[in-house]
C-alpha cells in the first residue's frame, strides 16, 4: 500500500425497448483509474507492524514446540532407562528369591524350617515375578513412549 495502483474498467450497455437500433442506444465506456497513496491514516505502517508481530509469535511458537518435542523425549529416554534398570533388578530379585525358596523347601521337607518360613519364602518368590512382570511390561511402555515422541511410532 506504499505503491501506486492503477486499474482499468470497460464494457458496454444497452438500453432499448425493441430488439432493433443497437447502434443508436448502445454506449460503451473505457475507465482509468489512479492511485496515489499520499496518506493512508497510517494504516500501511499498522498493517506492516502487525504482520512482523505476527510472524514474531509464529517464530516463538515455533521455538516453544521445537522445546517441548525436545523435553518430551528426553523424558521418554530417561524412563526407558530407569525401566531397563528396573528390569536387571528384578531379574536379580527373582533368581535370589528362587534360590531362598528352594533352600526353604529343602530345609521345610528335611524339618529344620516351619511353614511359616517356607510360606514367607514362597510369597517372596511369587512377588518378584509379579514384579518382573510390572517391569516388562513398564520397559515395553517406555519404548513406546520414546518411539512416540521421536514420531517413530507406527
Amino acid at each position: 500500500s506504499y505503491f501506486p495502483s492503477l486499474s482499468a474498467s470497460g464494457g458496454w450497455s444497452w438500453a432499448n425497448s425493441e430488439l432493433t437500433q443497437f447502434q443508436e442506444y448502445g454506449a460503451s465506456y473505457l475507465g482509468l483509474m489512479l492511485q496515489v497513496p499520499l496518506f493512508t491514516g497510517f494504516t500501511s505502517n499498522y498493517q506492516i507492524q502487525n504482520a512482523e508481530l505476527k510472524f514474531k509469535q509464529s517464530e516463538i511458537e515455533k521455538l516453544k514446540l521445537e522445546q517441548e518435542i525436545k523435553q518430551s523425549i528426553h523424558n521418554a529416554s530417561l524412563r526407558l532407562s530407569s525401566a531397563e534398570k528396573s528390569l536387571e533388578i528384578s531379574l536379580k530379585t527373582i533368581k535370589s528369591a528362587e534360590k531362598n525358596y528352594e533352600s526353604f523347601k529343602e530345609r521345610f521337607q528335611v524339618g529344620s524350617a516351619n511353614i511359616t518360613d517356607f510360606t514367607q519364602a514362597n510369597t517372596l518368590f511369587i512377588t518378584a515375578q509379579i514384579n518382573r512382570i510390572t517391569a516388562v511390561y513398564d520397559y515395553l511402555a517406555a519404548q513406546k513412549e520414546l518411539l512416540f515422541a521421536i514420531g517413530d511410532l507406527k
